[in-house]
């Protein structure tokens, strides 16, 4: 069984974040876990961000009918992903979203990767920042 202790969250690079899976019962467990989904949803500096501007950016950061804030879910070898829109123009998520990771197929861990349309000449102006709960695994 994967319990809250049977989660590692790191940070590759400034662009992805992972989560590796481990068995908080054997801990040598080397199959792989086939995941059903998780909820998702906008943080609150994250949606503060899109729908209001923010004084860093001098509200450029403000989204209109053109943008969009992605996440995207991979397996932990990249060779499967899902998207999920937590902003598309001025439609932000604001509540728990389901994403159903069926897809993925079995692997011991996911891989986030956050996109927006909101950029300038340094990076992303909006936070790259999402929250996430109810990981839920397929029983074998």
């Amino acid at each position: 069984m994967v319990g809250a202790s049977g989660y590692k969250v790191g940070a590759n690079s400034d662009k992805e974040v992972a989560i590796r899976f481990k068995d908080s019962e054997n801990k040598n467990k080397t199959e792989d876990y086939h995941i059903k989904g998780l909820y998702v949803t906008n943080c609150v500096y994250t949606y503060n961000s899109m729908k209001e501007g923010s004084s860093m950016f001098s509200g450029l950061d403000k989204f209109d009918k053109n943008d969009s804030f992605k996440l995207t879910i991979y397996n932990l070898n990249k060779t499967q992903k899902v998207e999920c829109y937590l902003a598309e123009g001025t439609n932000f998520v604001t509540t728990w979203k389901w994403v159903d990771l069926t897809s993925l197929g079995e692997t011991d861990g996911l891989k986030f990767e956050l996109t927006t349309t909101k950029k300038n000449d340094y990076g992303p102006m909006t936070p790259s920042y999402f929250c996430l709960d109810g990981i839920t695994l397929i029983e074998d």
